[in-house]
């Protein structure tokens, strides 16, 4: 046996969707036998072009109602947890829906692997379709099912038509997701892309294959079928676009539609100067019983008008919470598309054209098979959406045009809060439920205007969370009450992070249940830019010994936390199944969105407003804004401007030198976030305290104070310490006038990041 040169170079790493996620090479390898029809084969005049552009639009927006319509499950039905996409013959993003924006580039992974892989056997003909939910070819999760339908003209193919939808259970060891899996056989099966539509008619023999995996047959069965018939009647929507203007004028409009999208994006791209933007973000527990925490990171370096991503200083792969490549780069597309291309349409492949990934394999965003993926939506991908969020925000927050800086959206939800539970009717039946007010989300403050509560997600523009009264009718459940979270100093900055939502329900009408899945955080998830305080953590209670049944038979309706009483149980963030009775009650929140910029920068006549709308609590002015009121209810300017000097004192440990500089005021050089300004060769703060040299990590020039999330605010106290002060926030103050430049809320202990690296002429 011949030794191997320890010299040689390492084979290259094959991301070929077994051992590794499928990533599509830069020119597809697809069987000669299939033929592509040349999208630019014909001249369209701009009316036509633009009555087009917008049939195919249209028709895809309508492949999504159709959908609404035929589903029945909740998930779909109420939550709308699908996408719908139309495809260059190629697989390039020519549509997509107002619904989960990450799921178009599963479709679009998946269809390439398809052309590589089923071009050459079985083929791919005219009417036929081809379902998928492997992870590691495209699919996010087993539960999010691609299916596509391919349009020919002749016999070269034209486009595909496509959707992806979430599945309440597809089988496995577990109803939904597995967060206890160590391995992917622990799973639900994976399917990689095969035929299950041939001339148009379903292949039965593998509908009922996939079908028997369920334990919820029937309504599986009903949503496969709405999902083949919603594709099959868009695919007659292309067609008989096809026939009415013909093949080489709609093959042009999908050509220049995707052409302008990428100049647009590339000309936005060339406002921002070259250089290296980063942002990290944390979950907890790889798998029940777990007391670690784990690190996504994601790093955006820009070169003209291009980008390549990469992941490194993520922690490598664990347990239940690593995902594959297809809903990673979905999460880097929709923080770019939401923040960069929001005025295409969805017609999002232009901008695709623009990216390149160099990931490295083996961690949580990349990891080799047999990771186990099923947990991915209800927390990797969230994480990695946010942590793109935030690099891309940074990024842009460095243009040098303001219409583009503008743009810029604050931070999203971290994860996809939502809960599992089921119950054993009266009469044996197992009954199912999945939490889908996750959908309520909230939008994070961004640079011109406070977040919105309960605003949904920037990466689901058509976010819907079910009414009380759809739960009450499908599952045995009975709602105490919805309602905003309070402001206090969760999400508070110069503009403030939308409040999340709070709700108690109880079982009803059956005999016991489970507690299944859940998300008692033990931390805030996430960051503020620019200096922005936390975002609040989402939690999950259960209230036993409440007699709840008696109360509200004496007309004893609980309106807040407070007022449900009985004993909680503690419970970690990703525990056990917990054993529910129908005198319990669940008491469940999906958390404030983070601030952006030093909440003592806030202007005071908001501050004055958010108190008189009954937003904030006169108490929490003065602790988080640093806002005095007198006891007539005015605002006390000076009070309100001792307040603030003392509360920037604090920070310091000792007397700011002069007064913050406006935000709003030009200055010389390149404005960077809130407070920073590069210029010269040197970052400083606006009020011009010198920091660093402009290749330094601005950081290094400034005052760091570090203290565990616990001790910035009473409101981050956790139900779970020794968890929580696993974590600490780092504050980045400007030595001369105390504004907070930044903040991170880092893992104890791990290295400052370098987030903004902007290189010099």
């Amino acid at each position: 046996m011949t030794e191997a040169d320890p010299k040689a170079p390492s084979p290259p790493v094959a991301w070929d969707g077994v051992a590794r996620s499928y990533m599509p090479p830069a020119k597809l390898v697809i069987d000669p036998s299939l033929k592509l029809f040349d999208m630019r084969s014909g001249q369209v005049d701009p009316i036509t072009f633009e009555v087009v552009r917008n049939a195919l639009i249209s028709a895809n927006f309508e492949h999504g109602a159709l959908l609404e319509k035929l589903c029945t499950s909740p998930v779909l039905l109420f939550g709308r947890d699908f996408q719908t996409s139309l495809l260059s013959a190629n697989g390039e993003l020519a549509c997509m829906g107002p619904n989960l924006q990450y799921f178009g580039n599963s479709a679009a992974r998946t269809a390439q692997w398809t052309l590589e892989r089923r071009s050459a056997n079985p083929g791919i003909r005219p009417g036929d379709m081809f379902f998928s939910n492997d992870a590691y070819v495209g699919s996010p999760h087993q539960n999010d099912c691609v299916l596509l339908a391919p349009v020919f003209v002749g016999d070269e193919l034209f486009a595909w038509v496509s959707n992806i939808i979430h599945h309440m259970d597809v089988g496995g060891a577990v109803p939904k997701q597995n967060s206890g899996a160590r391995e992917v056989w622990q799973e639900a099966p994976l399917f990689p892309s095969f035929r299950l539509v041939e001339d148009r008619v379903p292949r039965e023999d593998l509908l009922a294959m996939f079908i028997r995996q369920s334990r919820l047959p029937l309504m599986i069965e009903a949503d496969m079928r709405a999902a083949i018939a919603a594709c099959e009647a868009t695919r007659g929507k292309i067609e008989a676009l096809i026939e009415r203007y013909g093949a080489g004028t709609v093959g042009g409009v999908l050509a220049g539609a995707l052409d302008a999208g990428e100049q647009m994006f590339r000309a936005r791209l060339e406002t921002i100067p070259d250089g290296r933007w980063s942002h990290r973000v944390y979950t907890e527990a790889a798998v029940p019983g777990d007391r670690n925490v784990y690190c996504y990171q994601t790093n955006i370096t820009k070169r003209g008008g291009r980008l390549v991503i990469d992941n490194r200083g993520t922690d490598p792969q664990a347990g239940a919470i690593s995902l594959t490549f297809g809903p990673y780069s979905g999460a880097l597309f929709s923080a770019l598309t939401s923040q960069l291309a929001a005025d295409l349409a969805g017609v999002n492949g232009g901008v695709y054209r623009c990216v390149e990934f160099d990931l490295e394999p083996g961690l949580l965003s990349s990891p080799n098979h047999p990771a186990p993926i099923s947990y991915t939506g209800a927390a990797p991908v969230g994480a990695c959406i946010y942590a793109a969020v935030i690099a891309v925000g940074k990024m842009i927050s460095c243009s040098r045009d303001a219409e583009i800086r503008a743009l810029a959206l604050g931070p999203t939800i971290p994860h996809f809060y939502t809960n599992g539970l089921e119950f054993d009717r009266p009469d044996g039946r197992l009954e199912l439920f999945s939490s889908l007010d996750g959908m309520f989300g909230s939008l994070g403050a961004m640079p011109g205007r406070d977040g919105v509560a309960a605003g949904g997600h920037s990466w689901i523009p058509e976010s819907v969370a079910p009414n009380i009264e759809n739960y009450e009718h499908q599952s045995p459940l009975l709602f105490l009450y919805r309602r905003h979270l309070d402001a206090s100093a969760e999400g508070a900055g110069r503009t403030r992070g939308g409040v999340g939502v709070e709700q108690a329900f109880m079982p009803y009408g059956v005999t016991h249940g489970r507690a299944s899945s859940h998300m008692n955080e033990s931390f805030p998830k996430s960051q503020g830019q620019w200096g922005g305080n936390p975002g609040s953590r989402s939690f999950f209670r259960i209230h036993r010994h409440t007699g709840i049944a008696g109360r509200l038979a004496q007309g004893d309706m609980p309106e807040r936390s407070v007022e449900i009483g009985g004993k909680v149980t503690p419970l970690a963030y990703k525990g056990p199944s917990e054993l529910l009775s129908p005198d319990d009650v669940i008491e469940w929140a999906t958390p404030t969105t983070a601030g952006w910029g030093d909440p003592l920068s806030r202007d005071v006549s908001m501050v004055a407003d958010d108190v008189a709308r009954g937003d904030l609590l006169p108490e929490a002015a003065s602790q988080s804004f640093g806002v005095v009121f007198a006891p007539d209810g005015m605002m006390d300017a000076d009070a309100t401007a001792s307040r603030r000097r003392i509360l920037r004192a604090e920070r310091m440990r000792r007397d700011p030198l002069r007064d913050p500089a406006p935000v709003d005021v030009d200055c010389d050089g390149l404005a960077v976030g809130d407070a920073l300004v590069l210029h010269e060769g040197r970052w400083a703060c606006r009020c011009g305290e010198d920091l660093a040299a402009a290749q330094d990590n601005f950081k290094s020039g400034a005052i760091m104070t570090e203290a565990p999330i616990q001790s910035i605010a009473p409101e981050f106290i956790s139900d779970d310490p020794e968890m929580a002060d696993l974590m600490v926030l780092r504050q980045w103050l400007c030595p001369g006038c105390g504004v907070r430049l930044d903040t991170d809320l880092v893992r104890a202990g791990d290295p400052v990041l370098h987030d903004v690296l902007i290189e010099q002429p």
